[in-house]
């Protein structure tokens, strides 16, 4: 595979539909090749080099508020190097009028859903990756630029945050199912690369731009709309993000960003990764 540049502003490609990945067979996910590289270290132990290291992948995840508008939930992140737990929490507040939570097929919003969206492999193809267990972020958006804003919260300061966020897409293709664009962005300090994602179909005629947005607020990461159905819809579109910390908080910000007219807003979801980071110590 071809090394993917990074970037702290443009970028490009794509990804299987939010409906296949809850369809797929659920391969045996192995939480975190990371973890096993890692020596293990007693609690109370001299710290390790490079500190405490993370791979969490929402064990334990507990969901505390569940409204339409609104989603509360939690976690207890453990070290894979003996350092002390790191509880976790994800607040979830509706964006602009009419948004409800929890997409069709979705357990809810905030909600651990199986997916194959993960850093931990450099697979170009959705059968070669195994799923994982992610945090969906489900919604009905029926307004243009409405959506939701998650704020993640760390119990302790964290460096060397790392996560993906996948199915990044849109449907402008299919009026029953309601016209949807996802434009998806973070609070300041990350660097981030494109994901994997299928190559342009032979035949298509598109840019070298087709992927918009630099993930900053109001330049969300999103599929540029060409007409081109096929291409927008049916590939896993996904990127990888850098915090290198410290920092105790991040938001992510998501919203509908259509510029068709109504029907606008069904079923809609974009999935994150684990979450690895270190804590210093």
């Amino acid at each position: 595979m071809p090394a993917i540049p990074t970037h702290s502003a443009a970028g490009e490609p794509r990804s299987p539909s939010r409906r296949a990945v809850l369809t797929t067979a659920a391969w045996s996910a192995p939480v975190v090749a990371l973890a096993a590289s890692a020596p293990a270290h007693a609690s109370g132990s001299a710290c390790p080099e490079g500190g405490y290291a993370y791979a969490y992948a929402y064990t334990g995840w507990t969901r505390t508020v569940t409204t339409t508008t609104s989603t509360k939930a939690s976690g207890n992140a453990t070290s894979v190097n003996g350092g002390p737990d790191v509880l976790i929490s994800a607040v979830a507040s509706a964006l602009g009028s009419g948004v409800t939570f929890g997409a069709t097929g979705l357990p809810g919003n905030v909600a651990v859903v199986k997916s194959v969206v993960n850093i931990v492999d450099g697979a170009t193809s959705s059968e070669a990756r195994p799923q994982l267990d992610t945090l969906g972020l489900g919604m009905n958006a029926p307004n243009m630029k409405s959506g939701q804003q998650v704020v993640f919260t760390f119990a302790r300061p964290v460096t060397n945050l790392r996560f993906a966020i996948g199915d990044i897409d849109t449907d402008v293709n299919t009026p029953a199912n309601g016209y949807f664009r996802d434009a998806v962005s973070l609070s300041s300090g990350f660097t981030w690369t494109t994901g994997y994602g299928p190559t342009v179909p032979t035949g298509a005629t598109l840019p070298t731009t087709a992927w918009p947005g630099d993930g900053t607020l109001g330049n969300g990461w999103r599929i540029r709309d060409t007409g081109d159905g096929d291409y927008l819809t049916t590939g896993r579109r996904e990127v990888r993000v850098t915090y290198p910390g410290p920092l105790t908080t991040f938001t992510l910000t998501y919203i509908n960003q259509i510029s068709d007219n109504s029907p606008i807003g069904n079923d809609q979801a974009v999935f994150v990764s684990p979450l690895y980071f270190d804590v210093p110590c």
